[in-house]
């Protein structure tokens, strides 16, 4: 009888990973969850062939503000008009998913 094999997510294995990639993701992924039931977490190493997406708020707000890089500074304030502090103090993604 053949042992069955349990699929990953594809979530968690995307096809765009390459093929040592994807073996190292689910053996990171099978240790992790061994050791949840266990109560330890294990935080799982990046992979190389990993292609990060850039949020699309992220980008609008680029386009919009003319700014390339979305972080509290004073270009940032100077453009959206708010304070500096407002944007440090509330979470500036927030105010950007309102726009």
């Amino acid at each position: 009888m053949k042992k069955m094999k349990k699929k990953v997510p594809l979530r968690y294995v995307p096809r765009t990973l390459s093929k040592k990639d994807k073996k190292k993701q689910i053996s990171m992924l099978k240790k992790s969850k061994k050791l949840y039931k266990n109560k330890k977490y294990y935080t799982r190493k990046p992979l190389a062939t990993y292609k990060n997406k850039t949020s699309k708020h992220i980008i609008n707000a680029q386009k919009i503000y003319k700014i390339n890089k979305i972080v509290p500074n004073k270009e940032l304030a100077k453009a959206t008009g708010c304070s500096l502090e407002a944007l440090k103090k509330n979470n500036i993604f927030y105010i950007l998913n309102l726009i």
